[in-house]
């Protein structure tokens, strides 16, 4: 093969490209194609709503777990004031003011 032919095939190639245009897709292409992709997957999308009974369940947990704090929070507190006032005694540190 002569290289005058091989050049003279790739320009003929090339110049039968320049009348080309972009593919065009019909309306909502896109979205049918989706809607084809998840039927086929069987695969649905969630809606995740925010419903009452929902929100009066997330209410009651956090009500819940407030009231448990404080109910364990005041025997805590209760016992603390012993250990510190021990601390302080185990290794002299009183209370003092600052004009002693």
């Amino acid at each position: 093969m002569a290289p005058g032919i091989k050049y003279k095939n790739t320009e003929a190639l090339l110049n039968s490209l320049d009348g080309m245009e972009k593919a065009a897709a019909p309306g909502f292409f896109y979205a049918k194609v989706q809607a084809r992709m998840q039927r086929a997957t069987g695969e649905t999308r969630r809606q995740y709503s925010f419903q009452p009974a929902y929100a009066f369940a997330l209410l009651l947990f956090f009500l819940v777990i407030n009231i448990a704090v404080l109910l364990n929070g005041k025997t805590s507190s209760q016992v603390m004031p012993s250990n510190v006032e021990r601390f302080a005694d185990a290794y002299g540190l009183h209370s003092f003011t600052m004009y002693e």
